[in-house]
This record gives C-alpha cells, structure tokens and sequence, in this order.
C-alpha cells in the first residue's frame, strides 16, 4: 500500500518516497485484502487490487491536497502524563511483569501497566492561528470487535473528528498510534459474546467513551504547547528499505552477544489469540502455558552456560521461507502456488484472490520493510513497521534517543504500524510468556534488539536538509 501511495505522489506531486511516511492507527473493523501478502490477505479472503487501489488513490488526493495548502508555520512539542488510564489497560500484565526494568503490577490492576504520556506537536501560523495538531498514545483500536460489517474508523478517528469540531475551519487533527501491542480499552467480560468488551453499553458507546478521554488528554497538552518554543531545524531525514531477515544485530542490544535474525516465524501463542479476540486453539491455554514452561527452562540454562536468549526460543507453529514457501512445526513443507492468469479466472475468488494475488508480491509475509529517521531540532522521529509494547516502545524511544544525542536530540516519538507491518514487537523478557503478542513476534527474543539496530542504522545516515522535504535527487543518490 506504501509502495502505491508512492508512486501516486511522486507522480501527481514530485514528492519522494523518502520523504512519505505512512501510518496507521490499526482497528479490528477496517478493510483487508490490500496488504499484498498471502500471510495477511487470507482472512479477508485474498488480496483485492481494488481495496488497495482505492486505499491508494485516496490516500495520495489527501497527500497531494496537503501538499497543495502548505503554509509557514511554527511548531511546538509537548509531552505529559493524563488521565488516559481511565480507558487503558494492559491485556499481558504477566508478560509486562517479567521485565527487569518494570516494578512488577498486580494481576487485578492491569491499568498500571500502562504508560499514561501523551506526546503532541502542534502547528499554528507565524500570527498564531492554530492550524493542526497529531498526537500520539497507544492504545488498539479495537473498541469495534471483528464481528461487525460497517467499516469503522474505532476511537482513534472519532476523535480526531471530534477534536476537529472545535476548531477553526480546515484545521487537521490526527490521532496516531504509539506502543499499542499489549495496551486496550476492552475492561469486562461480555459472556454473551465471549470476548472481553469496552466500558459502554455497546461497542459505538465504548468507541465514544474511549474518543471522548483521548479529545480531553489530547486538549490540555495542545493548550500546554504555546508555552514551549519552537523548534527549530534544520530538517534531518533518512529512510531506507531494510531487509528483517537474517540482520546483523547490534550487540549493543544483545548485552554483548553476536547475534543474527533468521527467517520470520509464527509460534504456537499467536493460535491463541486473547481474551478480546480468541484464536483457534484459546481453549488449550492451559497446555500451551506447560509447554512454555519447557521454552522458559531452556532459555534459562541457555543463560546460565553464557549463551544469550537463543533467537527462536519459541514454539514455532510456521516458518515463513523465501518466496511462498512456509515450514508448519518444522517438519511439514508448505508451497502456495501461484497459478497462471487463465487458470485463476476459472477458480474464480479462490484463484484470483488468493493462490494468484498481488502480482508484484511473491512473498507469504514481508521480509523488507521502510524505516523513517527524521529530526527537528531537539525532536526525533522514529518509524517501525510493527506492533510494540507498553515496555519495548519504551525501550526504543530509549535507545533511539541514545543514538541521536550527540546531534541535540532530547525527545523522540516512536510511530507504530508505519510504513508497513511486520507484526508484534515484545522484549526479550516478555518473550519467554509465549503468549499471544510474543508469539506473532516474528523474530523471535530478537526483534526487539532487531528494530533498534534498525533505527541505529538509520539514524546514522541522517543527511543535512535545508527545507523541509528531501529533494528527488538527494533520494535518488542515496
């Protein structure tokens, strides 16, 4: 989809690809086929070129028109704790607890695993007429389940519309996403349904409570912001296509350890699924947490005889190979074909959609993704293309701020779900649960450290730019 939006923009605009950055703020209730890998495209029934044209073509209009009403403006940075604990908590309390670097949380207080800051830049012209802001907490938007047929934008979308309603004419808000993987507003139990549900009556009155709390949080920092100064560039940015698999890892990240990613995989507690969207196998869980318990002993004494965190101390449910091969509990081969055009049509959905697809993909899931670096001033950008939690988003905002303090760098914001999507991102601490978030975690006790070599090497080529976007031919240098 990133690809798509692109080349509409370079097309239509002149603008680079390295200067796009695609974000998503990730719900349970939006369209699907459009990812252009089979691994992904499948529950929605295969890949649809015109859901992902339709996406793109929209997409790209609401970037060109940007583009098209760009103004001078000032733009000014704050971060603060709120109240958003009301509506959050987090589903893997047991996983957060095991990390070295948390003060463990009861079981019965899932709201205290949660980071309760907000981080917002807000834009206003030189005269001081506000004219957007983007905010980012994270928070899943999965206040609408996946059992309804209306495409909704969840609570993120409500109240940016909301926000927005209170501001002067054309003014944009946008809710973005931060370290969501472990964090939701579903709080009770609904045994009518089987899922844990949000706090309303419904899922629209849940969606509104939720939109509500992160309109007021997302308010007083916005009014905060004014007395902050500026920031003030120049402009930094860097992106680069990195290839996931089999990378190099900093042994910075490793506690000193020589360490290299494989090929991605799916162990057995993403068959789980949770409490708000049980998985297939979510009746076994008490066998899955024996069997874990055996990963757990080996990574101990791993450990112990100095060895590190094996990298696939999981139980691997697929193995995702090149192309459309896969292995299913490391000993069953699995081939996708890719039929021929003629042959598809007589399949119909199934051939078309699904064995031939996206006819520029060959892959089951992605092993190359976009990453982002971009600073100004004493604030930096960093993008991932997957879903962390409460503690690793800290870890990254952490490591990536490190990296960049030689340059005055003091604040980081870490976007989630951007510029693609290469599934959960757990520490290697939380791994050892072998739940569900550590299990769609596709490299394994090694994404973590994975993602922050990544932005390392990013941050690292960081140019000097003198206006605010990447010239076509700096892009085309590098």
């Amino acid at each position: 989809l990133r690809d798509a939006v692109a080349a509409r923009v370079r097309t239509r605009a002149g603008l680079p690809a390295s200067a796009l950055v695609l974000a998503a703020t990730h719900n349970h209730s939006g369209p699907g086929g459009y990812a252009g890998y089979f691994w992904y495209d499948l529950p929605s029934g295969g890949f649809s070129t015109k859901v992902r044209d339709t996406l793109a073509d929209r997409i790209a209009d609401a970037v060109c028109a940007a583009l098209t009403e760009q103004l001078p403006a000032h733009v000014r940075w704050v971060e603060a704790e709120t109240e958003l604990r009301s509506v959050a908590r987090n589903r893997a309390v047991r996983a957060y607890n095991r990390n070295r670097t948390v003060e463990p949380v009861p079981l019965d207080q899932p709201e205290r695993a949660v980071d309760p800051r907000m981080q917002l830049l807000r834009f206003d012209t030189p005269d001081g007429r506000p004219l957007a802001m983007i905010n980012w907490f994270g928070l899943h938007g999965t206040c609408h389940h996946g059992d309804g047929t209306v495409v909704r934008p969840d609570h993120k979308g409500v109240a940016a519309a909301r926000f927005e309603a209170g501001m002067p004419a054309g003014f944009v808000a946008i809710f973005a996403q931060g370290a969501a993987g472990d964090v939701t507003s579903n709080d009770r139990f609904d045994p009518a349904r089987g899922v844990r549900v949000g706090p309303g009556a419904d899922d629209e009155a849940s969606c509104s409570i939720v939109a509500d709390a992160e309109v007021a949080a997302a308010r007083v920092l916005f009014e905060l912001a004014p007395q902050t100064a500026p920031l003030e560039g120049p402009l930094e940015v860097a992106t680069a296509r990195v290839s996931l698999a089999h990378h190099a890892i900093d042994p910075r990240h490793t506690g000193g350890r020589a360490a290299r990613t494989g090929d991605p995989e799916i162990a057995l507690g993403m068959a789980l699924g949770t409490d708000e969207g049980p998985g297939p196998l979510h009746p076994a869980r008490r066998l899955q947490q024996v069997l874990a318990e055996g990963v757990r002993l080996r990574t101990r004494l791993a450990r112990r005889f100095g060895r590190g965190v094996p990298a696939s101390a999981h139980l691997t449910m697929i193995r995702f190979r090149e192309g459309r091969r896969a292995v299913a509990f490391g000993v069953l081969p699995i081939v996708i074909p890719r039929v021929p055009a003629a042959l598809a049509e007589r399949l119909g959905p199934l051939g078309e959609r699904v064995l031939n697809g996206a006819p520029e993909f060959t892959r089951l899931v992605p092993r190359e993704v976009d990453v982002t670096v971009a600073r100004l001033g004493r604030l930096a950008l960093g993008t991932i293309a997957a879903e962390p939690t409460t503690e690793a988003g800290r870890r990254l905002r952490a490591s990536l701020e490190e990296t960049l303090r030689a340059r005055g760098v003091t604040d980081v914001v870490v976007s989630a779900y951007t510029n693609g999507y290469a599934g959960y991102l757990v520490t290697p601490e939380e791994h050892e649960e072998q739940g569900y978030e550590s299990g769609g975690s596709m490299f394994g006790a090694l994404t973590l450290p994975l993602f922050q070599t990544v932005l390392d090497e990013v941050a690292g080529a960081l140019p000097q730019v003198s206006g605010a976007t990447p010239s076509a031919e700096r892009e085309e240098a590098a």
